[in-house]
């Protein structure tokens, strides 16, 4: 099975279509990718550079930004799954446009991130 493209063209007038596909490819897949997204590749190269000096940090300063209990913030091994018992065997920081106080790797640990991450995800959501 491959990862199925979706296409954001026409995003207005193919909304429907566009959230089914989404829907198709999350349900049946787990995994898509976006095309005609209109965010510029240097962009999103640039966040995903940002990401990984994230992930590059000790788990002790990363550990500073805990996941909280409305899905914002790092974890790393902690979720179970039902089928094995066992922990998931990845880490993950989420980010969100709201509830993110506190949550913020600090500028000390990594200069800019914030400013950084909202610049982008502002760039997303519009």
């Amino acid at each position: 099975m491959s990862v199925p493209t979706i296409s954001l063209h026409d995003f207005a007038a193919r909304r429907a279509e566009i959230t089914e596909e989404l829907m198709r490819a999350s349900t049946e897949v787990g995994f898509f990718t976006l095309s005609n997204h209109g965010i510029p590749q240097e962009d999103v190269d640039a966040m995903f550079a940002l990401s990984k000096r994230f992930f590059a940090l000790p788990d002790e300063v990363k550990a500073k930004t805990p996941l909280n209990g409305k899905n914002a913030g790092w974890e790393k091994n902690t979720q179970v799954r039902p089928s094995t018992g066992t922990a998931d065997q990845k880490e993950s920081l989420q980010l969100q446009f709201a509830r993110m106080e506190g949550l913020w790797p600090a500028d000390e640990d990594i200069e800019g991130f914030k400013t950084k991450a909202e610049a982008f995800m502002e760039q997303i959501r519009e």
